[in-house]
C-alpha cells in the first residue's frame, strides 16, 4: 500500500485470505480483534518463511521478556527469557479513576507471589516463590498492546476503565533516553464498543506518509483534525506503537 502500486486493500479480501490459514474466521460471527491480529501476523510469518524471509516478522514484533523466579526459602533466583509478539496488560477493575499506561507497565513488571509451590534447584526444597517479568532491551520497532478488558468470569461484561495512553514520545524502556531510537509514537488504536456477547469494532490509524489520523468505521472513514479525540477512550482495546526512528 505504501509503495503506491496498490493504494488500498479491501478488508473483506484480507479476511478471505486469512480464512484459508485459520478457519475460525471463516464465518460471520463476532471474533476478537486481538486474536485476529495474532492470526494475521502468524500467517504473514508462515508465508515469509516460505520465501526464506522468516526474520522480518520476528525482527519487527518480538518482545523479549526477562522472567526471574526467586525461592523464598534460600532466596536463590533463576532467570529465563521469553519472546512474545503482544504485550497483554491487565486492567484495574471497578474504578472511575483514569489509569495511565505507565501504571499498567509498572504492574506488569512488579514482583509478585506465585500461587503454587515451586521446586528450587539450589536448595532442593519445595516452597513458596516470587516471580518478576520485565521488558528487556532492545525492544522491537513495533509494540502491540492488548488492554485486557474481558475478565472471562462467566459473564459477558467488559472492564471499562479509562486508560490514559500517550500518542507520542513513549519510552517503554523508561530510561532517560531522548533519542528517537528509544521513543515510540502511537500509530493505531482498535476500539471495541459493547460487551463480550455483542459488540462493534472501529479504529483510529495514522497514515504512514502524510502522518494524518483517520477514523475507520466499517466502510466509512474520516480525517481526524484533533488527535485528542481518540485518547482516553473507554473503548480502547488494542494499541499499536512504532519507534519514531522507523516512522521518519
Amino acid at each position: 500500500m505504501w509503495s503506491k502500486n496498490i493504494t488500498c486493500a479491501s478488508a473483506g479480501d484480507v479476511k478471505k485470505a486469512l480464512c484459508q490459514y485459520m478457519e475460525t474466521f471463516a464465518d460471520y460471527a463476532q471474533h476478537d480483534a486481538h486474536e485476529f491480529i495474532s492470526a494475521f501476523i502468524d500467517a504473514l510469518h508462515d508465508e515469509l518463511c516460505k520465501e526464506s524471509l522468516s526474520s522480518i516478522i520476528t525482527d519487527q514484533f518480538n518482545i523479549k521478556i526477562k522472567s526471574t523466579v526467586k525461592c523464598l526459602t534460600c532466596t536463590d533466583s533463576q532467570t529465563g527469557d521469553e519472546l512474545i509478539k503482544f504485550l497483554s496488560l491487565p486492567l484495574p477493575d471497578h474504578t472511575e479513576q483514569i489509569v495511565h499506561l505507565s501504571s499498567l507497565l509498572d504492574s506488569f513488571e512488579k514482583e509478585e507471589d506465585l500461587d503454587g509451590d515451586i521446586y528450587c534447584n539450589a536448595c532442593g526444597n519445595i516452597g513458596k516463590g516470587r516471580q518478576q517479568s520485565i521488558l528487556e532491551a532492545p525492544l522491537p520497532p513495533v509494540i502491540i498492546i492488548q488492554l485486557k478488558r474481558f475478565p472471562f468470569d462467566e459473564t459477558s461484561r467488559k472492564i471499562d476503565t479509562i486508560i490514559d495512553y500517550p500518542y507520542s514520545n513513549v519510552n517503554f524502556e523508561r530510561q532517560e533516553y531522548q533519542e528517537d531510537e528509544h521513543l515510540y509514537d502511537l500509530i493505531a488504536v482498535s476500539l471495541h464498543s459493547g460487551s463480550l456477547a455483542s459488540g462493534h469494532y472501529t479504529a483510529f490509524a495514522r497514515h504512514n506518509s502524510n502522518h494524518e489520523w483517520y477514523y475507520f468505521n466499517d466502510l466509512n472513514y474520516e480525517l481526524i483534525d484533533d488527535p485528542n479525540r481518540f485518547l482516553r477512550k473507554r473503548e480502547a482495546y488494542v494499541l499499536i506503537y512504532a519507534k519514531k526512528s522507523v516512522l521518519k
